[in-house]
């Protein structure tokens, strides 16, 4: 996994290129539109909190994603991945049991629209809300440059299975961004191909215009688990 080593407030910082689609949300980010990712999911089981909050850790501990942040040397126009040992993360807990039906969904869509805190060095946001004896809604919450919703539902199956079932090697992101940023690297014979392929079959369509909402809200995804 290849690494930069870059001047930055006159200490020296080693990062990880960003990937293609980082570069994109990192262009918002420029415009002044900093993005979170989030959801909303049912948990019908009983759950140990002190248990989750330890597999939280694990994961966070595991994947380096979760422990990424975002720093633009001068000269640079991109920010870099840097990845830190510290383990932060914020973690709610909640407990809803008295509340009534209409009060629950009501707190539900108040807490799920709530902007997360403004402490920059935490990066991941977990909010976990009993609402019945064996009935929890959890909600995470992370910046779109780490994560979007399908990797946010990813992380929140893994913190609900075995031990077993997580003890297993994990690929990190900063060697996926060196691989898609080097299919995009000029001079590249597959990427080249790559690209010419995609040319002639998108040659015919109308040109590509701004999506609605782009570089706008977070996102949102209700599932039970």
């Amino acid at each position: 996994m290849g690494s930069i080593d870059m001047q930055h407030d006159m200490n020296t910082v080693t990062g990880f290129v960003m990937s293609p689609p980082q570069r994109r949300v990192w262009q918002c980010v420029e415009l002044g539109q900093f993005q979170y990712s989030r959801i909303l999911i049912r948990v019908d089981m009983s759950v140990d909190e002190d248990v989750f909050q330890n597999r939280l850790q694990t994961m966070v501990r595991k994947h380096e994603l979760l422990r990424t942040r975002f720093v633009r040397p001068s000269g640079l126009s991109d920010a870099l991945q840097v990845i830190d040992e510290d383990i932060r993360f914020e973690m709610v807990s909640l407990d809803w049991r008295e509340l009534s039906r209409d009060q629950r969904e009501a707190s539900l869509h108040e807490w799920f629209d709530a902007s997360p805190s403004a402490d920059a060095e935490v990066v991941l946001h977990v909010s976990l809300m009993r609402t019945a004896d064996e009935q929890y809604h959890l909600v995470l919450s992370a910046p779109s440059l780490m994560m979007d919703t399908a990797g946010l539902l990813r992380l929140a199956r893994l913190l609900f299975q075995s031990e077993a079932d997580n003890d297993t090697e994990v690929l990190q992101y900063a060697d996926v961004s060196r691989w898609l940023d080097s299919l995009i690297e000029p001079g590249d014979p597959e990427a080249e191909q790559g690209r010419a392929w995609w040319s002639r079959v998108l040659s015919n369509l109308p040109p590509l215009r701004p999506l609605p909402g782009e570089c706008s809200s977070a996102e949102y995804a209700g599932h039970a688990v």
